[in-house]
């Protein structure tokens, strides 16, 4: 599995790069054979009331061609990864678990 880094308005330091790469890695464990690759962008977002607001947005591509989209908003881009990563870590555990079979389930033919 890939972990594609774009940045949108200013550079980050090669340490908060790793850093966000183990994020989302880590994120993608329940998962990661299903996984192809993982897009994640980082970017400014203008905001009237509160001044700058980042946003981190991942799109994870699956092997057998479905994909999903993650978007969060938060004043510090640590912060918005972080929130994305989480919520990366819980969607692909409960589709993990969805696709599972159950103790005590079994076929008949």
């Amino acid at each position: 599995m890939k972990v594609h880094l774009h940045l949108s308005g200013n550079d980050l330091a090669p340490s908060l790069q790793t850093l966000i790469e183990q994020h989302f890695r880590f994120a993608a464990t329940p998962c990661s054979s299903a996984l192809q690759e993982i897009h994640v962008t980082l970017s400014d977002v203008g905001n009237s009331v509160t001044g700058a607001v980042k946003r981190c947005e991942a799109v994870l591509f699956f092997r057998d061609g479905g994909s999903l989209k993650i978007r969060r908003q938060e004043a510090r881009a640590e912060r918005a990864v972080q929130r994305v990563a989480e919520r990366i870590f819980r969607s692909l555990r409960n589709l993990r678990k969805r696709r599972r079979p159950g103790p005590g389930l079994s076929t008949v033919a």
